[in-house]
């Protein structure tokens, strides 16, 4: 499982750092940035499915304890979604006030959508199964 999870976060980092000219950190644990930009600017990626429920994606703390910092203190936040047609998209989370909420007793911070920014998209099938079998999650929940 946790393989699967690295490997749809690289995923999602290797495409932003196409998309947007960055530098992916040397150290995959960065716990400052996961890329650079040319002018310096400093930027986390998370890729996931997003919570349908709650139109949001989420982050949480179970594993650094610091994800949520990680993400408010970054210059620049970015979402990367597989979905449906195989079309992948890019939000910039330009709005990082966030819920709380407790899925299966775990502290989760929801970060909705309508308060982002989408900046990309590309239909890439190829990309976009390699994407969502990492993911793990049920076709039924895709955007």
């Amino acid at each position: 499982m946790k393989a699967d999870k690295e490997k749809l976060g690289r995923l999602g980092e290797e495409l932003v750092a196409e998309v947007l000219g960055g530098t992916l950190s040397a150290d995959y644990y960065d716990d400052v940035k996961d890329m650079t930009l040319a002018d310096g600017t400093q930027v986390e990626v998370k890729t996931q499915v997003r919570w349908k429920r709650e139109d949001a994606f989420t982050i949480d703390d179970t594993i650094t304890g610091r994800n949520l910092e990680k993400c408010l203190e970054v210059d620049r936040l970015i979402f990367v979604e597989p979905g449906k047609n195989n079309i992948i998209r890019l939000y910039e989370c330009t709005d990082r006030s966030y819920t709380v909420k407790r899925p299966r007793g775990i502290k989760t911070f929801l970060f909705p959508i309508n308060r982002m920014k989408l900046i990309h998209e590309t239909k890439n099938p190829l990309l976009c199964e390699e994407m969502i079998e990492a993911a793990n999650t049920n076709r039924g929940w895709l955007v």
